[in-house]
């Protein structure tokens, strides 16, 4: 499995899935024409990482297992990127049994209400730790 580096562009966000160093980053704006094209990738990758993490800590049970943390910190998302999102978060929520902790961290900038909002009701929705934190 290979780690996911997407550059940020005018419509779509910044994204690192990196499973060797366990830093996962999704930052900017989320607009892009196709977005359901966009998060397929990300989509399957997740399934790819779950697969990785239930192979690594059933042939190696003396692996500890990791504290995960997803950060996501957008300035803008449309409709069918919240949907999107929305579809990754309870992808990543599918990765809780091979983890010792797995949190959510939702950045926004401290005048940004929308996505300050849109953390809090991704928050309801998700059954795992979920940090809306102002940046």
């Amino acid at each position: 499995m290979n780690a996911i580096t997407l550059d940020k562009t005018e419509f779509t966000p910044r994204v690192l899935l990196d499973h060797v160093n366990f830093k996962f980053e999704i930052e900017g704006e989320s607009s892009p024409e196709d977005a359901r094209q966009f998060y397929a990738p990300l989509l399957k990758w997740i399934d790819d990482f779950g697969s990785y993490l239930h192979f690594l800590y059933s042939n190696s049970p003396k692996t500890a297992k990791r504290n995960i943390v997803f950060t996501f910190h957008l300035d803008y998302v449309t409709s069918s990127s919240l949907k999107n999102i929305y579809d990754l978060l309870m992808k990543i929520e599918s990765l809780k049994p091979f983890t010792d902790q797995l949190t959510i961290r939702w950045l926004h900038d401290a005048d940004d209400e929308d996505m300050q909002d849109n953390g809090v009701e991704f928050a309801k929705m998700v059954k795992l730790p979920f940090e809306v934190v102002s940046a």
